[in-house]
């Protein structure tokens, strides 16, 4: 489904500097202190581009963090969540 249906989407998809002001939630990035450069691109970006970023970074994984330390990536959206619990609106 990601080359036929996800890339595809991905590729029509817009977002501009007009969207970003408009997102206020809080936003949770997530990252391994071995990630490449690329993600480290990314995560810049993240913060740059939305007023509420709050950063994760677990020791001694790359971009697979999830499943190289699952553990600590779950406390952590936990903890995302038990600040910023989901409430349907």
């Amino acid at each position: 489904t990601f080359f036929g249906i996800d890339l595809p989407a991905l590729s029509a998809w817009t977002f501009g500097a007009e969207q970003p002001p408009a997102i206020s939630q809080p936003v949770l990035s997530v990252l391994g202190t071995d990630t490449e450069p690329l993600w480290i691109e990314v995560a810049e970006r993240l913060r740059a581009w939305l007023a509420h970023v709050e950063e994760c970074t677990i020791e001694n994984v790359g971009h697979l963090l999830h499943m190289q330390r699952p553990e600590p990536v779950a406390k952590c959206i936990a903890a995302f969540f038990s600040r910023y619990p989901l409430t349907g609106n």
